[in-house]
């Protein structure tokens, strides 16, 4: 008679072939969650050529806008232009600038950049840095 094999050495008799649908699941799940949070650059930065920008500063706002789309990219995803106000952008902008140590050029570019999409859009007046002037002064 031959020793038993003890149970941890035997071989299963047919193949179990590992399952491909793991992986499909997977994606599929993380695309469902993931891309309705997902914006277009053009949502997140409007692009030049849709702010009805002076044609002689288009090249420093487009500028601008690619500063504010990769330098915010570093750290973290780069917010919506419009989900905040001008008041709170006054804020927001020096903070991120000493940050990711933009220089001073970039910073006048960017704030170039957000204070034409905040006009353009009727968040500021035409005259602003940024904010919008406290009614009240």
């Amino acid at each position: 008679m031959r020793p038993a094999t003890p149970i941890l050495n035997r071989q299963p008799t047919e193949a179990i072939a590992p399952t491909r649908q793991w992986p499909r699941v997977s994606i599929l799940l993380a695309a469902a969650i993931l891309v309705p949070a997902c914006m277009s650059l053009e949502q997140i930065a409007p692009p030049i050529a849709t702010l009805a920008a002076p044609p002689e500063r288009a090249s420093s706002l487009e500028q601008g806008r690619l500063i504010y789309l990769q330098t915010c990219s570093r750290c973290h995803a780069a917010p919506r232009i419009l989900e905040y106000t001008p008041a709170e952008w006054d804020t927001i902008l020096p903070d991120m600038f000493d940050e990711s140590d933009l220089a001073g050029p970039h910073r006048r570019l960017v704030t170039g950049y957000v204070t034409l999409v905040m006009q353009r859009t009727g968040s500021a007046p035409l005259d602003s840095g940024i904010a919008a002037p406290d009614p009240g002064t």
